[in-house]
């Protein structure tokens, strides 16, 4: 039986996180190296720290990451593994973050790094800070995406959501019609076959 290994060989290339391929590269630097023979040494990178101070910009107020961003988030490149900002600016700050928790905004400005700006906490902590704060989009709905009043009768609550009565009725009302309509068309044509054979 063969013995299973407790690591994987990386790239010798600086900053490469592949799997080795042959001769300690990565595929892609191994074929380089063939097509192109032996290049010279690269310089070194800058450190995450380094890329990241160059990217904020330290205001009085939120600091903003000048950087690369998704969803609003600002995104780092550290050893291989994309990484959101906010956390590298708390890790940069305070250390490392506790298994279980996250890196929360107090300003809930998404691009904001200013370590004052952060805190610790579970994803129930930011979900009850987003709902005292009134960011809750569902929370502000008057009216049903159909013009219905969440409010008195047409209201009802059905599994942590709201609903709206009319529209369920509506629905029920267009499930049971669809309904009949089958029944009805399975038995004439049942009946129509039943002739026919007979």
């Amino acid at each position: 039986m063969k013995e299973e290994t407790l690591f994987r060989a990386i790239c010798s290339i600086t900053d490469c996180m592949r799997t080795v391929y042959v001769r300690g590269l990565c595929n892609m630097h191994y074929l380089r190296l063939r097509r192109l023979g032996p290049l010279p040494p690269l310089p070194p990178r800058p450190s995450v720290s380094d890329r990241f101070w160059a990217n904020v910009q330290q205001t009085t107020g939120c600091w903003p990451w000048t950087g690369a961003t998704s969803r609003g988030y600002g995104k780092i490149l550290d050893h291989g593994q994309m990484k959101s900002v906010h956390r590298v600016s708390w890790e940069l700050t305070y250390g490392s973050i506790p298994d279980g928790l996250g890196v929360l905004h107090r300003c809930d400005n998404p691009p904001c790094v200013r370590p004052e700006h952060l805190f610790l906490g579970t994803a129930t902590d930011n979900n009850r800070d987003r709902d005292v704060k009134g960011r809750n989009g569902f929370s502000r709905k008057t009216h049903c995406p159909q013009g219905h009043p969440y409010d008195g009768n047409n209201l009802y609550l059905w599994r942590g959501g709201r609903k709206c009565r009319e529209c369920w009725r509506v629905r029920n009302r267009a499930r049971l019609v669809l309904r009949r309509c089958v029944i009805s068309t399975a038995t004439a044509l049942l009946a129509e076959v039943q002739k026919a054979v007979h």
